[in-house]
């Protein structure tokens, strides 16, 4: 009995093996009977099943082999989650996109996207152009990651609007050297001391446009757009705006492997 296993993707991208070929062979079927008046019968039923019934029966068999098979394999593979949760309401989905088999390496695309686990709402972009062909020389394996991945999940957290963040009096340690009164301000922002005697300040940063990288050879860039909201804490427990700025913001690094 020979057979060839398959390893494909469903329509989801979901990775399944596929038995597409089973091949057995039946040469010959010997029923052995010395003597009695009734051996004659076996040896008929013999030359029958080798004249007639062999090739059905090894259709049979192939057939029956090959659905065993299947069921096995997909039995195997089936009970593997490949949505992984990476917080209460976000979900990484995993699915290989392309495979690829050459003389000397073997190549696996898989794409890896966050979603938010409530609504499952696939983000309004595509992955970016083709990663380049491996360059195995040297080396035993090679891993090449686009920023898509990372460009989802910022996607998701933007538009649930958790890209904010607010920093007030009680979340800085006492030792801390910056204290967010606007006495501590009177010198580079002489109007708010002016305005707001020794009064606490808060702040509020808000992402207003989506944050996104960009992953090249040499480095990885990023670029955020935001308001910065100063408010002043009022001595009957409220909070007044001061003042809003708004920014942008840059960023470069460089990610070094070193053996």
């Amino acid at each position: 009995m020979n057979t060839m296993l398959n390893l494909t993707v469903d329509n989801a991208g979901k990775p399944m093996f596929v038995d597409n070929y089973l091949d057995t062979i039946l040469t010959q079927f010997d029923i052995h009977l010395n003597g009695g008046p009734d051996a004659w019968i076996f040896n008929l039923i013999q030359s029958i099943f080798n004249g007639h019934l062999l090739g059905p029966a090894q259709n049979a068999i192939n057939i029956a082999g090959k659905q065993a098979i299947n069921q096995a394999a997909q039995k195997t593979l089936g009970p593997v989650n490949y949505i992984l949760p990476i917080t209460q309401d976000s979900s990484v989905d995993l699915s290989i996109c392309s495979s690829r088999f050459t003389s000397t390496w073997l190549q696996f695309t898989a794409k890896a996207e966050i979603f938010d686990s409530n609504t499952w709402a696939e983000a309004p972009f595509k992955p970016s152009a083709p990663l380049p062909d491996p360059d195995p020389k040297g080396r035993m394996i090679q891993g090449v990651m686009s920023d898509f991945f990372f460009n989802s999940g910022i996607w998701v957290f933007f538009s649930r609007g958790q890209l904010q963040y607010q920093l007030n009096p009680e979340n800085l340690p006492p030792e801390s050297p910056i204290k967010l009164n606007t006495f501590y301000f009177k010198d580079t922002i002489p109007p708010l001391f002016e305005i707001y005697p020794n009064f606490f300040v808060q702040t509020n940063v808000k992402i207003t446009k989506m944050p996104s990288l960009h992953f090249s050879r040499t480095g990885i860039n990023g670029t955020m757009v935001g308001t910065l909201a100063v408010e002043v804490r009022e001595k009957n427990g409220t909070n007044t705006t001061a003042f809003v700025l708004g920014f942008e913001a840059d960023c470069a690094a460089i990610l070094d492997v070193v053996q």
